[in-house]
């Protein structure tokens, strides 16, 4: 993301400090502690070469942490974001020791043991020093006979605690003396009162010179509960959590953000008292705390710089630590400027106030206070202990400084200046630059930063005598000594008079101002030289060398110190200047490398590779301790116990016999040995992995006896153990590798030998092992669900063990069936056999002493299942599925397949192809061929007990023995036989053979030809045709002779189109209510095929009297569109005997199958429907409502009723909507299957357009929606033949109302138009997807089918006037 990156690259957190020393012993395991070694080895350039790359480290793109940069500005600019975080939200009320003994180890605070020593040696020290004398401003501290002076090694003396109620008197006495005030809006009593509100105190114990007399009663003022002195607070740091509103924003191009509420800590102030330059707090100047009469002084410690700044670290550190510790990853405060520097150094925070004005606590005066900077933090990019190395760092060059100029620090200032002359050069060293400083010099400044005067001790008095002294500057930075900047600061008197001479021309410069430099600046004389007052002859001095010596005259010898510093800038910038590009290039190409590395999923995978080797490591461990656990148990029985029926006994024809590879004892009776072999004995997994080659061959080689095995590459299929006596396991699929398992354990699941007389295979076990997973029991000691486990003896116990598992443990008692002389009498025995208990109901747990030495733990046998190759669970049951699972299951290919296989043939929902009455699974059958299914009565009763149809039978009888053989097929419709159901014999006589005479061929080609067929359909609902049949071991013939024309190849009726198809071919019926006019006729019926009115889902009714076919406008409201959706509800509705879905509620196999088929016949109607559509658009339907038993359709309003009413206009635009006419044209050619996908997702689409439209399937609710779009769907994926799709759809006219009037398109095929469903809804809303401007014929007049004859007629009639016109021309010329 853009936007992200660019807020990345503007945090400024990234651009830090170097790291310095301790950087270098972090990077490169330096051994020394101390760091002086490592310093002393490594360059400047190492150091900050290794500091940028450890900030290139510490960083990431953190697009949260980018969006607080940009949003906060300061709680002034942002407190409406802010919501104070309710309760304890589980925050530690404990300091974190580990942040406080980290800081111990490094010396920084002082340790515990060493805590008591240091408080004697400041009351003996204290004892010598009774008058505390105030310091002087500017001056140094010797460390002699000062309160409380404590080595530099060892740390300083502080502790640290939260804060109570009981603190505020003494947090508000420290408060009054800083600079700056608490935030007004969170007052301190408040903070110490609230859940989310903390407050860490820092404190240093107080000393008294003397303890309080035991007669005065009480303790003294400001000492403890018992009598000891209070300790004094060093600073204390306040702190809250609360809840920041942030925007963030989605994507680059500020398109939309979201609101999001993050858990900060917020900082409202960090509160101690400036003791930088010794100046002491007001009413304690002298040192001394308040006493009580007749009390002993308590003596207020003094707060050395050294302490204050430990201090200050550490109660940042043990904040964002305890905020670390809950979760907290972001932090800001409003930060008064002195401490910017502070909280930027040493926690890398970063400055968001981009120029803006700083905002200005009030005081409770009303006055305006300190200014404040808005500071973010992410405590990921900062760590306590990377602030005490810092710290650490820090007080031991200012520890080296002091050190280095101990003798000049021996001197008083005064004293300093009377010993420097009258021209004298002074370097001084500011060991600590306050706010002022800032103003006063810049760094790498070119020009004279301040002008000042110093005067000489000696002549105090004559103020004319002032001389000019030149001061350089040394500004020690937080980084390598040799890094320092240097500052040239020159001056001039006022009346300049040098040298006697005349009135000098210089620059005045401003003097120093000491209002701008702050009191704790400390000025120590660092060197002093003579300086010559002419500066021109001073600078020619300098590049004079004694010719006699080479060495440096005595003029300038004093000023080497400025000699060596101008070599080594010019050596630095030669430096500098050759390494600069490198530099850059190098780092900049190790930041690409880690920003890819960091943000990255190889980071990632790595992380996760680790875990996976450690814990892989952890359970290798476990293994190997459990092999070696009973290896020792192996060892431990060697006085041989049979690993089969665990019996140490034996009988002279039943030996134990133990392998020489993997020495596994057996019985020979056990492991179906007939003979003890006079050799070596291998066992059968030895013998199938060649170990027994292995094993002779290094016996003949004679190296020693070979290595025992202790376990083989095998697992055993009904427990987890790895050692033992293996056999191999039956196989009824095909498998890469043999299984084994442990015969004991196949004995104890009652599994047998394949082959009772070699003993080498034990029956397949899936069936077994399914059982088991289905069940979802576990081990009560290893705690795996692995092979088949064995139910605890006592009854009621719950508990099931496998049989090694129990055995392994040593704790449950094992009952087996047998020994070595052959099954137990049950009377010798005190439990029933094959039979275990659990380690509860166990005797063999209450005593100790039974338990064998070198039994497994269950922690090891939970390690040796965790080692099991893991195991495909199996499918739940279809039986047990609900409604997620069973669409899940679909989703699968193999388990789609699966389920087709079981439900497609099932006779359970099914009707019959002629009467479509239910089919009797008891007494129906399917054709075992063509999966044709019709009543046997129906239509063939010569078919008797046998499957097999008419069609199927002749085929298989004369498909190879007639010469020339014709497939049987209807000649009175063109639907193809899996579509058109069950085909009949027919005949017919033609009315003389005179014709037909020297024509054979030509005459069985024709309806009068032998063997010809017919569908039952066509041949019994065509009034023209009769049927015969004689008797039931006869077939049933369809006599066609009045339909047939003389020719032999037209029917009577091959003049009319049928109104479904439009073909003329085959035999049509009419429609069977008087008065029906054809779609665009005037006086002639609807005409159709019955094989196309079935495939349509018209009326075709076979009652006893009469069979008939209606139109769709005269069909009863059974056989409408939405009347068979509701026979399908009601369907699923009584599954569970409600009124409402249940999606929860499993499905049996029989119901599954009722409405597989009961779906197919809805969606065959639907193939149709780019026909019907106009014909629904024009007149609607005739669909009535449901009126249940003891309802009254007068009593009930149309929503009860679910009556919905439509116009032609609004049909017309609902059938456009849902695409109604183009989604049967895609369903009877399958277009969902020409790409991969499309029958799912866009099948899904359109139906659901489709069943979301009101008025053709009524109001449904949104579950009976997806019911319905479920099982279609699931009827076109079926790809059952009776659909009548793809390969098996009917023939249908090229003209007439089978194309579109307006371009003559085909209405039966998509063409040009998209595919419904293909296009998801707009913005996701709905279920119809946009809309499509394709050509259609509502709301037209429809294309009369005008018969053949007709057209003809027409056509020789324009013939005819055509050759007239043409004759009357030729005559009038």
């Amino acid at each position: 993301d853009p936007l992200t990156v660019g807020r990345w690259n503007k945090d400024e957190s990234l651009s830090l400090e170097k790291t310095g020393v301790f950087g270098e012993r972090i990077w490169k395991n330096a051994s020394d502690s101390d760091g002086s070694s490592v310093a002393n080895n490594i360059t400047a350039a190492n150091t900050i070469q290794n500091g940028i790359t450890d900030d290139l480290n510490l960083s990431f793109c953190d697009p949260l942490w980018a969006s607080i940069l940009q949003s906060y500005r300061g709680y002034k600019f942002n407190e409406e974001d802010f919501k104070d975080c309710t309760g304890k939200m589980g925050f530690e009320n404990t300091l974190n020791e580990v942040c406080l003994g980290y800081a111990r180890e490094r010396g920084v605070l002082l340790a515990k043991e060493k805590e008591k020593i240091v408080k004697e040696e400041k009351v003996k020290e204290e004892e010598q020093v009774k008058d505390a004398s105030n310091e002087v401003e500017g001056k140094e501290e010797t460390g002699e006979g000062s309160v409380g002076v404590v080595k530099e090694e060892e740390g300083v003396g502080v502790n640290f605690r939260f804060a109570t109620v009981d603190d505020e008197e003494s947090l508000r006495s420290l408060a009054d003396k800083c600079q700056w005030k608490f935030h007004p809006k969170h007052d301190l009593g408040t903070s110490l009162r609230s859940q989310s509100n903390f407050c860490i105190v820092a404190e240093k114990p107080s000393t008294s010179s003397s303890r309080t007399s035991a007669s005065a009663g009480a303790s003294a003022s400001g000492a403890g509960g018992d009598g000891s002195p209070s300790p004094a607070v060093v600073a204390f740091l306040q702190y809250r959590f609360c809840w920041y509103r942030v925007e963030e924003k989605k994507r680059a191009g500020n398109v939309s953000t979201d609101t999001i509420s993050e858990l900060v800590i917020f900082i409202d102030n960090l509160v101690y008292e400036d003791v930088g330059g010794g100046k002491g707090s007001e009413g304690d100047e002298t040192g001394k705390g308040k006493t009580g009469e007749g009390e002993t002084p308590i003596v207020s410690p003094k707060v050395s710089p050294k302490e204050l700044e430990t201090a200050k670290v550490l109660l940042a550190s043990l904040a964002l630590v305890h905020a670390a510790r809950s979760g907290v990853w972001y932090g800001m405060m409003e930060s008064p400027k002195v401490q910017v520097p502070f909280f930027t150094k040493y926690f890398r925070m970063s400055n968001v106030s981009r120029g803006e004005e700083s905002t200005s606590l009030a005081k409770e005066d009303g006055s305006s206070c300190v200014g404040t900077v808005p500071l973010v933090l992410d405590i990921k990019k900062c760590h306590f202990k990377y602030a005490i190395l810092l710290l650490e760092e820090s007080l031991k060059k200012k520890s080296i400084l002091e050190s280095s100029t101990s003798c000049q620090k021996k001197r008083k200032y005064n004293n300093v200046v009377d010993d420097i002359g009258s021209t004298e050069r002074m370097i001084v060293h500011l060991t600590k630059t306050a706010n002022g400083s800032e103003e006063i010099m810049s760094s790498r400044s070119s020009r004279a930063a301040v002008g000042g005067v110093f005067s000489n001790s000696n002549n105090t008095k004559d103020e004319s005598k002032k001389k000019r002294a030149h001061v350089r500057l040394v500004q020690t930075s937080d980084a390598e000594l040799s890094n320092a900047e240097l500052f040239s600061v020159s001056a001039s008197p006022a009346s300049a008079s040098v040298g006697g001479g005349g009135e000098e021309k210089e620059e005045v410069l401003n003097p120093i101002d000491p209002s701008n430099i702050d009191a704790s600046v400390d000025w120590n004389v660092m060197r002093l030289f003579p300086l010559r007052s002419d500066r021109t002859s001073q600078n020619n001095e300098l590049g004079k060398r004694d010719e006699a010596t080479d060495c440096p005259s005595n003029d300038i010898s004093n000023d080497i110190f400025l000699s060596e510093l101008q070599q080594k800038q010019t050596q630095l910038a030669l430096l500098e200047s050759s390494i600069t590009t490198t530099s850059r290039r190098i780092l900049s190409k190790a930041y690409d490398e880690h920003t890819a590395f960091a943000t990255g999923d190889r980071h990632l995978r790595s992380q996760r590779n680790e875990q996976k080797l450690q814990e892989y490591k952890e359970v290798q461990t476990r293994l190997h301790e459990a092999e070696l656990a009973w290896q020792a148990q192996l060892d431990q029985d060697m006085d041989a116990v049979c690993d089969v029926c665990f019996d140490g006994e034996v009988i002279p024809d039943n030996q134990i016999i133990f392998c020489d590879a993997c020495n596994v004892a057996v019985h020979q009776r056990c492991y179906g040995i007939d003979q003890i072999p006079s050799g070596n004995y291998f066992c059968h997994t030895c013998t199938h992995f060649e170990i027994d080659k292995e094993f002779l061959a290094a016996k003949r080689r004679r190296d020693g006896p070979p290595v025992k095995i202790t376990r083989h590459p095998i697992v055993c299929e009904l427990c987890p153990r790895r050692q033992g006596a293996f056999v191999q396991v039956q196989t009824l699929q095909p498998a890469k590798k043999a299984k084994w398992v442990h015969v004991g354990c196949a004995k104890w699941q009652g599994m047998n030998y394949v082959d009772i007389e070699l003993k080498d295979k034990i029956e397949d076990l899936t069936t077994l092992k399914d059982h088991f997973k289905i069940q979802s029991s576990a081990c009560t000691l290893c705690k795996s669900s692995i092979g088949a486990l064995h139910q605890c003896r006592v009854e009621g116990c719950d508990k099931w063990l496998h049989l090694t598992c129990a055995r392994s443990l040593g704790k449950c008692s094992v009952q087996h069936g047998e020994n070595c002389e052959g099954f137990y009498d049950l009377e010798s025995i005190d439990h029933p056999p094959w039979t275990l208990a659990c380690p509860k109901h166990s005797e063999i747990a209450d005593d100790p002493e039974s338990i064998k030495e070198g039994s497994l733990t269950t922690e090891q046998l939970v390690a040796i299942a965790e080692s099991y190759p893991p195991e495909p669970i199996p499918a739940k049951p279809f039986y047990k599925m609900n409604a997620t699972e069973r669409k899940e299951y679909w989703s699968d290919a193999e388990n789609l397949e699966e389920f087709f296989e079981k439900v497609l043939p099932s006779l359970d929902g099914a009707k019959c192809a002629l009467c479509e009455m239910p089919a009797d699974p008891s007494i129906d059958k399917r054709c075992d061929k063509c999966g044709v299914l019709s009543h046997a009565d129906c239509a063939d009763p010569a078919r008797g007990d046998r499957a097999t149809c008419l069609t199927c039978r002749f085929t298989e009888k004369n498909a190879n023995r007639l010469r020339n053989y014709e497939e049987p097929k209807c000649h009175m419709c063109s639907h193809p036989n899996a579509s058109g159901g069950p085909l009949l014999r027919s005949f017919a006589k033609p009315v003389s053979m005179k014709v037909w005479k020297g024509s054979a061929l030509r005459f069985q080609k024709s309806i009068f030809g032998k063997d010809k067929f017919c569908h039952a359909l066509c041949g019994m609902w065509n009034p023209l045709c009769e049927t015969e049949n004689n008797g039931e071991a006869q077939d049933t013939f369809i006599d066609c002779t009045n339909t047939a024309m003389s020719n032999g190849k037209d029917h009577v009726s091959h003049q009319f189109r049928c109104t479904l198809c439009g073909l003329y071919t085959g035999a049509k019926v009419d429609c069977s209510i008087e008065g029906c006019v054809a779609p665009g006729g005037t006086r002639m019926r609807a005409k159709f095929h019955v094989t196309c009115a079935r495939q349509a889902g018209l009326e075709v009714l076979a009652d006893v009297d009469c069979m008939s076919v209606k139109c769709f406008n005269h069909v009863e409201c059974d056989y409408v569109f939405r009347a068979r959706l509701e026979d399908l509800r009601e369907i699923e509705l009584n599954r569970f005997s409600s009124k409402k879905f249940k999606a929860s509620v499993p499905m049996t196999w029989g119901h599954a199958s009722s409405l597989l088929h009961a779906t197919v016949n809805i969606l065959r109607t639907l193939g149709w429907s780019w026909r019907w559509a106009e014909w629904w658009v024009d007149h609607g339907d005739n669909w009535e409502p449901l009126i249940e038993a003891g309802q009254r359709e007068e009593d009930m309003t149309e929503e009860e009723l679910k009556v919905v009413h439509s116009t032609r206009q609004s049909r017309c635009e609902d059938a456009r909507q849902c695409r109604l006419a183009a989604f049967g044209a895609a369903l009877r050619n399958r277009d969902y299957d020409k790409e991969e996908g499309d029958d799912q997702e866009p099948l899904e689409r359109a139906l659901t357009a489709i069943i979301s439209t009101r008025s053709l399937v009524g109001p449904l609710k949104k579950r009976e929606v997806e019911f319905f779009v479920t099982w279609l769907a699931l009827a076109y994926r079926s790809k059952s033949p009776v659909l009548g799709f793809g390969n098996d759809k009917t023939p249908v006219a090229t003209d007439c109302f089978c194309v579109h009037q307006e371009d003559a398109s085909p209405k039966y095929e998509l063409g040009g138009r998209p595919l419904p469903g293909k296009t998801k809804p707009q913005n996701g809303k709905g279920v119809f997807e946009p809309r499509v401007e394709e050509v259609d014929d509502f709301l037209k007049t429809p294309v009369p089918a005008s018969p053949e004859r007709k057209i003809k007629k027409k056509k020789e009639n324009k013939k005819k006037r055509k050759k007239k016109k043409r004759e009357e021309e030729e005559e009038e010329e």
